[in-house]
């Protein structure tokens, strides 16, 4: 496909072809990876459910997603496999994700910190990546349209 095929940004996916969903997750991982500084595999991560949650959420509103990144401290629990950050073995990243409206994703935000310094006060809120899932959307398809290329039901056609 003409709209994505000649972008670095797809080579660690390994195929040629996508469907309208894979190209929005790509789409709206670069959107992420271009402005949010997040590297192209974390982004891709971050949005993979979130394409489906859009689709099936059918809203005219524009859709939002948010993954909200925490610091907090490890107790004295063995670690096992969980991942020590660069912070030292004190520390580990807690993560929690959103999504729908803005005002739904942000009211659901500002409910989660309340709840975490109830429940974990040693938790420090770090970090907050909110992208529209409706933009990567309307500019893909504006993208496509420029090639030629019909969207119909989600679909490429």
């Amino acid at each position: 496909m003409p709209l994505i095929a000649d972008d670095p940004f797809f080579n660690f996916f390994q195929k040629q072809e996508f469907t309208y969903r894979e190209a929005l997750m790509v789409e709206l991982a670069r959107q992420i990876e271009d402005d949010a500084g997040l590297p192209a595999k974390a982004a891709t991560r971050f949005v993979e459910n979130a394409i489906s949650g859009y689709f099936e959420a059918g809203t005219t509103a524009d859709f939002w997603i948010a993954m909200v990144r925490c610091r907090n401290t490890w107790g004295e629990a063995p670690r096992g496999s969980w991942p020590v950050t660069k912070f030292g073995p004190k520390e580990y990243w807690d993560t929690a994700h959103f999504s729908g409206t803005y005002l739904a994703v942000t009211g659901s935000i500002a409910q989660y910190f309340q709840s975490l310094q109830a429940e974990q006060p040693d938790a420090d809120p770090a970090r907050i990546v909110l992208a529209n899932v409706s933009t990567a959307d309307r500019r893909l398809r504006k993208r496509a349209a420029d090639h030629g290329i019909a969207v119909v039901s989600g679909e490429f056609a």
